[in-house]
Formats: structure tokens, C-alpha cells, sequence
């Protein structure tokens, strides 16, 4: 029967600015860049002890990349980026972890995409490698305590395709396969360097497929596949990996609305999609959505 009562009074401003361009070298070739700059201040006051503080973040970023057009349906290129991440949420942001430094990283991808089969095959392939500073963490078990992880980086390569067959049928599929580390990361006189960051997967794939069987109907069914991940920072806690099967109806009710029936987790697999972890023992897992059923009725206007 208690009542509720303000805790915090947060006042934040942001300024942003940023700048792109597209500089054509030739009818096949074209050098982007960009650039961005944020400067966010904050403004918090505890409304019941009166205890103020102020912060304010500066952060440069920006990329460059090039594309290249063998055909008028492929394209190759290559990009290097740099990006700033706050602190969390700067509304709800702790005078503790405002004390924490913004994250910075970098990524650098070469790729290529294109279309073939007179347009009913689109496909994507990319690689890259991106490292990240200075990440915030909640420490397992102590979701109220964060820590700053010294570097982490990941390297990987993706996938997707979409391709039309006859009759009305269509394949979506998409893969990542990546290895995540901690490049730098010690509390006291542990390191955790090597190690795979927490709920992080190194492995997700989907498929579905997608039958159109009659005017303004279409059915599917997908595959959903999540590798294995770790609860703590020593990697003595993993969660299973887990595979998942949804269905699909969607009924076209007029050109601006359409009807949809959703099955999710069909067979009613368990699986834990966020969990706790204390000297390395796992103490308890949040599990994911059970078999379920959704309608849905959407309208555009």
C-alpha cells in the first residue's frame, strides 16, 4: 500500500552534427565518407537526497569505403568505420557510470552483393573484424554492478540469400559464423584475455521458407538456430545452444491490411535466452518463449 515517489530529475541535451558524401570516380567506382560529431551533456539531481552531478561526452566518428560495380547487378566494396557507444542510457544514467569512459571501436568489411537469375536470386556476402574499447558489463550475478572491459573484438563472416523458385515458393536464409574474445580484460589478478564475452553466440542462422499457394495467401515456416553462450566472464557457465521452428499464415485482407497467424517455438523447445552466473556456477537461467500463438490484424494508411 506504499506510494510511488520520484527518485530522479534528469535533464539531457544533445547536439549532433554530421556530413556524408558520395564522390562518383567513375561509371563503375564511387568513394563515400562521412563524418559525425555528438556532444550529449547531462543534468541529474536525486530528488531525495538533493545530490546533483553533470556530465557532458564529446565524441568524433566517422568512415570512408569504396564501391565498385563489375555489372550493373553486383557490387564489391570495402569499408572502415570508427563509432562511439555511451554509457548506457543517458536519461538513466548512474553517477557511478558516469564516471566510466565512452566505448569507442572500429570496423573494417569487404563484401559483395548482387542479384542473378534474371532477379530471383539476391544474395550477400561480407566479412569483417570489428574491436570495441572501454565496453560496459554487468557483472553475473551483480546485475546492479557494471565494469569497464579493457578491449573486445570479434572477426566473422556473414551470408544471405533470397531466392524465388516456381510456383510461388521462396527461400530467405541468412548465416553468421564470428569468434568474440576479450582482448583486455582483467578484474585484479585475473584476466579473462581469450575468453568468449558473456551472451555473446558465435554462431546464428535462419531459414525459411515461403510458399504463396493461392491469391493474396502466403505460408511459412522457419528454422531459427542460436549457438552456445557463456553466463560468466571465466567461461565455466555455458548456455546450450538451442534450434527453433515457427509458422506462418498471412492473408492479404485488402491492399492496405493484412490478417497473420504466428506459431512460435512449434515444438516447445526449452531454451534459456539470458542467465546468472556466481564463481562459475550457472544459478538460474531466464528462459525463452514457449510454444505460442499470435493474430495479428495490421492497417496502412
Amino acid at each position: 500500500n506504499g506510494r510511488a515517489s520520484p527518485a530522479y530529475a534528469t535533464s539531457t541535451n544533445q547536439a549532433s552534427v554530421f556530413a556524408e558524401n558520395r564522390l562518383i570516380l567513375s561509371d563503375q567506382l564511387s568513394f563515400l565518407t562521412g563524418v559525425r560529431f555528438d556532444a550529449p551533456t547531462l543534468h541529474r539531481r536525486n530528488l531525495q537526497t538533493g545530490d546533483t552531478f553533470a556530465r557532458s561526452f564529446e565524441a568524433l566518428s566517422y568512415r570512408f569505403g569504396l564501391v565498385y560495380n563489375p555489372t550493373p547487378d553486383s557490387a564489391l566494396y570495402v569499408q572502415y568505420a570508427t563509432a562511439t557507444d555511451p554509457v548506457g542510457s543517458l536519461i538513466s544514467l548512474s553517477q557511478t557510470n558516469a564516471n566510466f569512459d565512452l566505448s569507442t571501436g572500429e570496423q573494417i568489411e569487404v563484401g559483395a552483393k548482387g542479384l542473378a537469375l534474371n532477379g530471383a536470386l539476391e544474395w550477400t556476402v561480407a566479412g569483417y573484424r570489428i574491436v570495441k574499447d572501454n565496453l560496459i558489463s554487468a557483472v553475473p550475478g551483480q546485475p546492479n554492478v557494471s565494469t569497464q572491459v579493457g578491449r573486445q573484438s570479434s572477426h566473422g563472416v556473414e551470408g544471405a540469400l533470397a531466392l524465388r523458385l516456381p510456383d510461388g515458393w521462396r527461400i530467405d536464409a541468412n548465416l553468421a559464423l564470428l569468434h568474440a574474445q576479450y582482448d583486455e580484460f582483467r578484474e585484479g589478478a585475473v584476466s579473462y584475455a581469450g575468453n568468449q564475452p558473456i551472451d555473446v553466440p558465435e554462431r546464428v542462422a535462419n531459414v525459411w521458407l515461403n510458399w504463396a499457394f493461392a491469391r493474396d495467401w502466403e505460408a511459412r515456416i522457419g528454422l531459427q538456430n542460436v549457438g552456445r553462450v557463456f553466463s560468466d566472464f571465466s567461461n565455466t557457465a555455458p548456455r546450450p545452444d538451442y534450434t527453433l521452428a515457427h509458422l506462418g499464415l498471412d492473408h492479404q485482407v485488402t491492399p492496405a491490411s493484412r490478417l497473420s497467424l504466428r506459431v512460435y517455438n512449434l515444438f516447445d523447445t526449452t531454451y534459456a535466452i539470458s542467465g546468472n552466473a556466481v564463481d562459475g556456477i550457472g544459478t538460474n537461467w531466464i528462459l525463452g518463449r514457449p510454444r505460442s500463438f499470435e493474430v495479428a490484424y495490421s492497417v496502412a494508411w
